[in-house]
């Protein structure tokens, strides 16, 4: 008897502003291939750090995955993952991290609980993660007017986002098996 498992369309931000930056996102990539099968995926953008002051640069990149994983039980396994790769939180204040990840998308669903919001309150005000998506979005439809190259120029004015760090055909080849 097979079972019937229902797979959920979620989107995640990933982020980490250490000196390993690139090596604690592929390890985060490896662990979400554990909860399923990603299914698009952004290039790396590097930002500065938005809410506190720092010396070092965020790389940022978004992953779109099917789960079986149901809303809260994916933010316990992520958080979870975020502590066992040396992630502390300071209530209140943002702080370098070796690993962020956000659940930014659910389906479609909307969650408004005290551990977890859905969508992500404040994703749309941030750069590394409306680029990101616009590019995934992008490479799903090309025949549709994103105007990602419009907001890619944008970037030039904008103080959070600096430079595509890795782009996205490099992660194909090198970081996703």
């Amino acid at each position: 008897m097979q079972e019937n498992l229902n797979h959920y369309k979620v989107v995640l931000s990933l982020g980490s502003n250490h000196a390993n930056a690139l090596n604690q996102l592929q390890l985060a990539l490896q662990f979400i291939q554990t909860l399923g099968e990603i299914s698009n995926f952004s290039s790396i953008y590097e930002s500065k750090p938005i809410g506190f002051i720092s010396n070092h640069h965020f790389s940022n990149m978004v992953v779109e995955i099917k789960t079986i994983y149901q809303p809260i039980n994916l933010l316990e396994l992520l958080l979870k993952y975020e502590i066992e790769q040396g992630r502390t939180r300071v209530l209140g204040r943002y702080t370098d991290r070796p690993i962020d990840i956000d659940i930014i998308i659910f389906e479609d669903f909307e969650i408004n609980t005290k551990d977890l919001t859905v969508p992500h309150p404040r994703y749309r005000e941030r750069d590394f993660v409306i680029i990101p998506m616009l590019e995934m979005e992008k490479t799903r439809v090309v025949d549709i007017p994103f105007y990602f190259e419009q907001e890619l120029q944008r970037l030039n004015l904008a103080h959070s986002l600096v430079k595509v760090q890795i782009n996205r055909s490099a992660i194909a080849q090198n970081w996703i098996k």
